[in-house]
Formats: structure tokens, C-alpha cells, sequence
């Protein structure tokens, strides 16, 4: 310790000192009542959180520039006016732990810096194009990459200057997979070195992890659906076992779980493999998943015991407690000493005291898996797995839906709209006032569709009344408009259907022809037609520009007679007319993946948008589809890239600066991809378009919530998967939009704002509204204002 007395030291660059009282309230409940002020984390650093108090904070915040630690001790012991030796005593301890977790490291070295990839999208390591980052710690990385036959990999690789530390854990996860090749793990393609880094090329395994799958099966109350896929965790560290070998790093984000609930198993690093000569293997694994003799050895300051059968049996039982249960076996302290005390007594807490029902065969099944003494748990895992399928005898069945809620929202959102209530009589509490994104043409809209769903005369009167309203008021300055959201006649122009005057014609024309009038029908047609003749846009995308003017068009003939007219010419020359400037304009772009002159992707401001508004075209009109649309579809599949159980595209344009997200939703996002792969599959016969549709659907139902409408939100992803279901009648898909309704209904009350106000058709509640009626018969449901509406004229 003398040297490092008398070398400078430094904080690492991305070493977080944050108070307590900033942390959520569960993380404060667990770290308890220790006098701890703040805690030291470093962001994709291994070492577990620690926590300081206020004067170790004082003191460790002065390594933020190199300084020696007798040095730090002098500045705050003068600022303090403290004993320099006696804090210096104090501090040692704390000093040399933050040492050795390379929390203080010396300046001018690796450590210093922050732990940022080493590696960029289009880099060639071995024979793979990297494609981007996934993961990375302070001693590897890990990247999605594609191989030169177009699959996809996995690629493991140590960080520069972290090579001999991580040859031999790469070493040992080689092992690992050639032993299973392929068996409840990834399969081993490939070991090399790339700039004296040794990597692994696995192959790429589509899942999502544990945690988020069985949170949905417990959300849900199906216990049914759930026990399978415990059973399968359980098996398929049987199966590891049966092998010979030991993972050694037990935790849910080691696991995966496909598409049919098949479980594999990641992350060898730490593995032991029988019959293969391997240095002690340090015990790796999150505190949660120890088991008792490990904990006890730690407490008694003893070298801790290698890893065996039983005691993965013990962290995987651990595992499946909280997979089962939402929580963890008991209620555990994030102080260390305190959370090993918990583990080497540990007894697992009845589901009864966490707030759940009773799950008897399951709970005694964990009890022994979970006991203090290695010797009473099951003799092998096979055992275990075997008593958790037994546990199917006693799961209660889930409670039958009964749809009330939805039903109920439905009915709420009605009564909003009556012609006495203060929407209509007082107008809407924000602008814009008339548009069918935010306004009285979008609620017309809405009315209209539930009025046909319902065969409701008197949903179709309120329809029409809203969408008068929306006509008398639409030279209102903020008919369209709403500066605060950033909503100006040069953000929307003045041709898209969503925002602007052509969409309110285009809406009474579809009233009037449910109503059955028809000279009405013909003259909001001619103004419809009259306000896109008269103006012209720079943008290209389907919500704001051209794209979606076709998308009109396309709409306009379908409510006109198929005999040729005057009005039939007109929609057509100008739907023709936008679509070739469009073609024509992006002719000589940049290929898709490249993202030159319009890198967004998606359907309600990008390429998506103008294909499947070209593909309707063509569906309609007869036209023959651009030169240059097939490579050009073809493109945006290629920028798919596999992401859980399913595909994403990125969400790019020039306000991210180059920068890519991603998202599930309609506007940006995988649920719009839906409908622009089955549509394009539906025209173009191509079966392989199929399987992309069912990959984007998969990405759209298995994220996280979030807004509840159809433009970015949950709505809109179940449109998705309703669309979907009308191409292969899957009655799964069915259920996983009602599963998504029952979400939305939940959460939206929580979510409205301003931006999300619950009279808008695409960014507020209505649009669910819409969707609650739609999912009644869902081979007949169509995204409003945007799929095709010839379900409706057929009747």
C-alpha cells in the first residue's frame, strides 16, 4: 500500500456518486437504515454498487483530478479541520477496497477512462461486419454481428489491453459450447483473434429474457402458461448438468426464452467443464442467487467452495422463486454482510405472506431446492425439474376475461363525445381544433368507424354533427395549428390527410357514404381532390406529405364507382401524378442501410411510408408499381436486424443527429412494418415477406408498456397484430391484442398530456376506442385512416 500512498490516483471517468435519497424508493427499502448517504456505481462496470457516507463522499470526490491519497487527506482534513492521521486511518480501508474493485485507479492508465465500446457498426473483425453494440464491461465487449453468408452472430471479444485477463474465461466457454453443440445454449461457430483480442462467434439467439416473459405470464394471472416455462428453466440446466459441466454464473440475464418458450442457456465464461483440465474458476454469480455455504465461507473470511450440482440447483431455485413470485425468496438487505447473514439462513418466504395465492406443490418443490444443507435438496436437477411439472396438478387456472374493462372505457370515451357535453358545446380544451390527428375530424372519424361497427344510426348522427363542426370551424387560425407542440403550418403543411384540410373532406366523404348519400359523398370527394390540387409540399413522408396525399387518393377511389368518371380521373391523375415525383425525387438516393438523404425508416415519416402507400396505390388504381420499388423494398428489409424474439428496424432521421433508436410502434417503429410486409406480401405473393411480418409482430408484443395510442403506443401494436392475424388467422395474435387492450385501458388514465390529449384520434384515447370495437371481429379490423376501407363498403 506505501506505493500507492504516493501515486497519483483518479476516479475512473464514468464513476457515479449519487445520494441516496435520489435512488427509488425499493432500492432505499433494501439498502435499509445503515446511515449511508450515497452510493459509488460505475455503469457497465462488474463490481456491485457500494455504499459511502457523506464525509467518504467528501473525500473520494477530490480523486476526480489525480491526486495522491495522502494528498486527499490533507485537503480534507484542512477543509474539515480534521486529524489528517485519523482520517487517513478511517479512510484505508474504503481506499483500498475502491482499489481493488478499480473504482481508484492510477492515473493515466486504461482504468481511468470510461468503459466505452471499442468497436463501430461496419468494423470487420475476422469475418464479421459488426452491426452493433449489446454489451459491455470492463473486460469484453459483446456485438450483434452478421458473417459473411448473412447469418447472424454473437461476438464476444476482450476489451484492448484485457486479452490475457479474458483468454482463459473465453477458453472455458469454448469448452462449454463445443460440449453442447448447440444443446439449450448457443452453437460455437468460430474462435480467433482480432488485433491480439481473442473473440467468440456464436450464433445469434433469438429471445427475450426470463424476467420480462414470466412478468407478462404473471400480469396476465396465467399460472398455466407460466409453470411450463419453469419447468424448462429447470431442464435445461439438467441438461448442462448431464453434460458434465456447470455454468457457475446463475442469474436471469443468462437465459433466454424463443418464440415456442424454449430456454437457452448464455454466458459461459465462468463454466467448469468435466474431463477438461481448467484453473480454479473464480465463483462468479449475482449476491441474490448465492447459496448458504458460499455465504457462510465469506463470513468466516474462508476461501469460498467450488461450485457444484447442488449448489447451482439452489441458485437456480432462487431464480425460479422470483420468476414465480415477482420477487426475490425473501426480502433481501444490499448491504454485503447483511444479504450474506440472509443467505446462509436462508428459508424462503410462503407466497402467502408476498400478497399471492398459494401455490403448494411448487412452493414445497422450492422449499427443498432452497434448503440450508446441501444434502436435503433434490439428489439432481432432473429431480428438481421433475416435482416443479408436478406443480401443474394444483396452478390455478387463470380468471376468464370478461372485457367489462374495455367495454366500460369504450362507453367513457362515448359519453365524452355527446353533443351536450363540453368537447362539443365549448370545443376542444387545445388546438388543433379541426384535424384528424388531434381534432373534431379525427373524433367524426373515430364515431363514424364504431358507428358502422355497431350498425348505429345514432353513433353515425354524432359523427356527422362532429365532422359539420369541424368543417364550420376550419378557418379557425389554430384549426391545425397548435405552436406549443411545435404543430405550424410549416411543420404540417398543408396537404396530408392526418393534419391538415384535405383530411376533413376526406372524412365527410366516407360519413356520407355510410349514410348513403352519395351527391354528399361525390362533393367532399371534389373538395378533398380541390384542397390537394391546390397545394404542394416539400415533404415526403405519409403523415406530414405526399405519401399520405396518396394514401387519400387511394381511399377517395375506393368510395367512388369503379365505371370511369370525372371525379374517378381526378383522383387518379393526381395520386399518379404525387407517386411518379416521388419515385422520381428518391430515384437516385442512397441505399437504405446507408441513410444518406432520408435516413428514417418508418411508416409515418419515412421510406415504409411511401411503399405501403404505393402498394395500396397500386392495389387500387391497377398502376404498375415504380421501377426501382422492389430493390428498394428490399433494402428495408435488409436494414432488419434480430432483437428478442423478434426484428427491428432503427429509428433514425436528422434530429437524432445519427444517431439510431428503436421502437414497437406504428409511427417508427415494428408495428408499422407489419402492415407494410403482409400488405406487400398480399401484392406481391412473396411467401418470405411473411415470416418478416411474424418477426416484426413478435418485437411489437413483446416490449415494454407505454403510450396507449395507435400512433406510438399500445393501440397501434395491437393493430399490428390484428393485421397479421388477418393474414394467417393465428387466434394467438387475437389474444395478444386483447392483452395489449387490457394494458392500454389500464394505463390510460396515467397518460394523458398535452401532447396525448384523449380526444385525438392517433395520439390520445380515441383511436383505442376504435380498436375495442374492431377486435370483435378482427378478420375485418383496419388501422384507421390508413388500411384499407373496403371492408366497410362491402357491407
Amino acid at each position: 500500500m506505501a506505493s500507492v500512498l504516493r501515486e497519483p490516483l483518479v476516479l475512473p471517468e464514468d464513476l457515479l456518486v449519487i445520494p441516496v435519497s435520489e435512488l427509488s424508493e425499493d432500492i432505499r427499502r433494501k439498502l435499509g437504515d445503515g446511515g449511508e448517504e450515497f452510493a459509488l456505481t460505475r455503469p457497465s462496470a462488474r463490481q456491485p454498487s457500494k455504499l459511502i457516507d457523506a464525509s467518504a463522499a467528501g473525500l473520494i470526490e477530490r480523486f476526480r483530478k489525480p491526486i495522491t491519497i495522502v494528498q486527499a487527506v490533507i485537503s480534507y482534513s484542512r477543509e474539515h479541520n480534521a486529524d489528517p492521521e485519523r482520517i487517513l486511518e478511517e479512510s484505508l480501508p474504503l481506499l483500498r477496497q475502491m482499489i481493488g474493485a478499480e473504482m481508484l485507479v492510477p492515473a493515466e492508465t486504461e482504468g481511468a477512462h470510461a468503459i466505452v465500446v471499442s468497436l463501430t457498426p461496419g468494423d470487420l473483425v475476422g469475418g464479421y461486419r459488426i452491426l452493433r453494440s449489446i454489451q459491455v464491461f470492463e473486460d469484453s465487449e459483446l456485438y450483434q454481428a452478421r458473417a459473411g453468408d448473412g447469418s447472424y452472430v454473437a461476438l464476444k471479444i476482450a476489451r484492448p489491453k484485457r486479452a490475457a485477463q479474458m483468454r482463459h474465461f473465453l477458453a472455458r466457454e469454448e469448452a462449454a459450447l463445443h460440449r453442447l453443440a448447440g444443446r439449450a445454449s448457443p452453437r460455437l461457430i468460430e474462435s480467433g483473434s482480432f488485433d491480439d483480442r481473442p473473440f467468440l462467434a456464436t450464433s445469434w439467439i433469438s429471445g427475450i429474457d426470463a424476467t420480462t416473459e414470466a412478468s407478462r405470464l404473471r400480469g396476465e394471472g396465467s399460472r398455466s402458461e407460466l409453470l411450463p416455462l419453469l419447468v424448462e428453466i429447470a431442464r435445461a440446466y439438467a441438461g448442462l448438468h448431464e453434460a458434465g459441466i456447470l455454468h457457475g454464473d446463475i442469474h436471469p440475464g443468462n437465459l433466454l426464452v424463443g418464440r415456442q418458450g424454449e430456454v437457452t442457456l448464455i454466458d459461459f465464461g465462468l463454466s467448469q467443464t468435466s474431463g477438461i483440465s481448467q484453473a480454479r474458476t473464480p465463483r462468479g454469480g449475482v449476491g441474490f442467487f448465492l447459496e448458504p455455504e458460499y455465504a457462510r465461507a465469506a463470513l468466516e473470511k474462508r476461501p469460498p467452495p467450488p461450485a457444484t450440482e447442488r449448489s447451482e440447483q439452489f441458485a437456480v431455485a432462487a431464480l425460479i422463486y422470483l420468476l414465480a413470485a415477482g420477487d426475490y425468496y425473501m426480502d433481501f438487505t444490499l448491504e454485503e454482510e447483511g444479504l450474506l447473514r440472509q443467505i446462509a439462513a436462508a428459508a424462503p418466504l410462503p407466497f402467502g405472506e408476498r400478497g399471492l395465492d398459494p401455490w403448494p406443490k411448487l412452493e414445497a418443490a422450492l422449499a427443498r431446492a432452497l434448503a440450508r444443507d446441501p444434502d436435503a435438496r433434490f439428489p439432481n436437477m432432473s429431480a428438481f425439474a421433475g416435482a416443479l411439472a408436478e406443480a401443474a396438478i394444483e396452478a390455478p387456472a387463470p380468471a376468464p376475461g370478461s372485457g367489462v374493462p374495455a367495454e366500460t372505457f369504450q362507453r367513457e370515451v362515448l359519453d365524452r363525445l355527446g353533443l351536450d357535453g363540453p368537447l362539443f358545446r365549448s370545443g376542444l380544451p387545445q388546438a388543433p381544433q379541426c384535424s384528424v390527428n388531434f381534432g373534431a375530424a379525427g373524433i367524426a372519424y373515430a364515431l363514424y368507424r364504431m358507428a358502422c361497427r355497431r350498425d348505429d344510426p345514432r353513433l353515425l348522427s354524432l359523427a356527422e354533427a362532429w365532422i359539420d363542426k369541424a368543417q364550420r370551424e376550419s378557418d379557425r387560425e389554430d384549426a391545425f395549428t397548435n405552436r406549443e407542440m411545435d404543430l405550424t403550418e410549416a411543420t404540417v403543411g398543408r396537404i396530408s390527410p392526418y393534419h391538415a384540410r384535405p383530411g376533413v373532406h376526406l372524412v365527410r366523404a366516407l360519413i356520407a357514404e355510410a349514410s348513403g348519400d352519395r351527391a354528399a359523398r361525390d362533393a367532399a370527394v371534389s373538395n378533398s381532390l380541390l384542397s390537394m390540387e391546390a397545394e404542394s409540399s416539400g415533404e415526403r413522408d405519409l403523415t406530414l406529405g405526399r405519401s399520405g396525399a396518396v394514401l387519400a387518393c387511394a381511399t377517395l377511389l375506393e368510395l367512388l364507382p369503379e365505371t370511369e368518371s370525372p371525379l374517378r380521373q381526378r383522383a387518379r391523375g393526381i395520386g399518379e401524378r404525387l407517386l411518379r415525383e416521388l419515385w422520381t425525387e428518391v430515384a437516385a438516393f442512397d441505399a437504405l442501410a446507408q441513410g444518406g438523404q432520408w435516413p428514417n425508416l418508418g411508416i409515418a415519416h419515412g421510406w415504409g411510408g411511401l411503399m405501403y402507400a404505393t402498394l395500396r396505390w397500386h392495389a387500387i388504381a391497377g398502376t404498375a408499381l415504380p421501377p426501382g420499388f422492389r430493390d428498394r423494398l428490399a433494402q428495408l428489409m435488409e436494414c432488419a436486424r434480430p432483437v428478442g424474439r423478434g426484428i427491428e428496424w432503427p429509428w433514425r432521421d436528422s434530429a437524432h443527429q445519427g444517431r439510431e433508436a428503436s421502437m414497437p410502434g406504428w409511427c417508427n417503429g415494428s408495428a408499422g412494418m407489419v402492415h407494410l410486409a403482409c400488405l406487400a406480401r398480399a401484392v406481391l405473393g412473396e411467401a418470405s415477406l411473411l415470416a418478416v411480418a411474424e418477426a416484426a409482430a413478435w418485437h411489437a408484443w413483446d416490449q415494454g408498456d407505454g403510450p396507449v395510442d395507435l400512433c406510438c403506443g399500445l393501440a397501434g401494436r395491437a393493430y399490428a397484430l390484428l393485421e397479421l392475424f388477418r393474414a394467417t388467422h393465428e387466434p394467438i395474435l387475437r389474444q395478444r391484442a386483447n392483452s395489449l387492450i387490457a394494458r392500454a385501458v389500464r394505463l390510460a388514465p396515467q397518460l394523458r398530456t398535452a401532447e396525448h390529449p384523449p380526444h385525438s384520434l392517433y395520439k390520445g384515447e380515441l383511436g383505442l376506442a376504435v380498436l375495442i370495437a374492431d377486435v370483435e371481429d378482427p378478420s375485418e379490423a383496419a388501422m384507421p385512416l390508413f388500411a384499407s376501407e373496403r371492408w366497410r363498403l362491402a357491407q
